[in-house]
């Protein structure tokens, strides 16, 4: 029931990873071995399911499709009960987990696999995941599992990886002289600049590229300039690399040239929802 229960939450809710904690008195979990579940068909089970998105019953929110979610596998298995809990920031969830109250189900990021499992508030999924014929692993893309996986063994289950995009504006990039998107690190650098313009005070009117809009993207830049975090044969951190201080030079160098005053009034003025660039 366990197992079943975590591969169809797997399979819907919208985060970087679920993860099982081993480390909660709260509730009468299914066994901690890979075992078949007939045996525990009308067990009375209670799974404590704790997520980062705010709880909002509104329709539509991630709050209330998960709840009904729940609402619908609580029919279908009377014997289970699932207290759904919102609202679970990293910090809450880790603290309850030391302390042995934590949550059965929970949704994590992936950093956070190696960190936790080692100390010792995370349940080894590996035997669940290989040897569950209900479960198919390869409905996931290997580079997902490798993160969530340490030391060769299986600590969450995957289920949403990102991609990542660029839109442009073709008119102004036209008008610019150029004639498509850019195919190369050195072609959107100088797409940024040749899109910029200012007024006589120096006050950007048009911005060609703001690289850490909506955030600074701390792994998608170091990867297109080829950059690793660790050396895995050395076990020693890389981040000093000369790649990796390429992929946030560019991005300072365009700070330094606008200015950082001028580059956050310009983003003051962004807006949301449609006036979101």
């Amino acid at each position: 029931m366990f197992k079943k229960l975590l591969a169809i939450l797997m399979v819907v809710l919208m985060a970087a990873g679920l993860l099982a904690g081993c480390n909660t008195s709260t509730s009468k979990n299914a066994s901690k071995t890979p075992t078949g579940t007939s045996d525990r068909a009308k067990e009375q089970i209670t799974l404590n399911v704790w997520y980062t998105y705010p709880e909002n019953n509104t329709p539509g929110t991630p709050d209330h499709m998960l709840k009904k979610i729940a609402e619908n596998y609580m029919k279908e298995n009377p014997n289970v009960k699932v207290n759904m809990v919102g609202n679970a920031t990293t910090d809450k969830t880790l603290t309850a987990l030391v302390g042995g109250q934590g949550p059965d189900i929970f949704l994590n990021l992936w950093p956070n696999v190696a960190t936790w499992s080692q100390k010792g508030v995370l349940l080894d999924l590996t035997d669940y995941v290989n040897n569950d014929k209900e479960f198919d692993k390869n409905d996931i893309l290997p580079s997902a599992w490798k993160l969530a996986t340490f030391k060769g063994r299986i600590y969450g289950i995957p289920n949403e990886i990102n991609s990542s995009e660029i839109y442009y504006n073709k008119d102004l990039l036209k008008a610019a002289g150029f004639d498509g998107p850019p195919e190369t690190m050195e072609d959107l650098i100088n797409m940024a600049y040749k899109l910029t313009k200012t007024d006589a005070n120096g006050n950007i009117i048009q911005l060609g590229f703001l690289p850490d809009f909506p955030w600074r993207d701390d792994v998608l830049w170091p990867i297109v300039y080829g950059a690793n975090w660790i050396d895995e044969k050395a076990n020693k951190i890389t981040f000093d690399t000369p790649e990796m201080k390429a992929a946030y030079q560019w991005q300072v160098d365009i700070y330094k040239k606008y200015g950082v005053d001028k580059l956050q009034k310009f983003k003051s003025g962004f807006g949301s929802d449609a006036q979101d660039p």
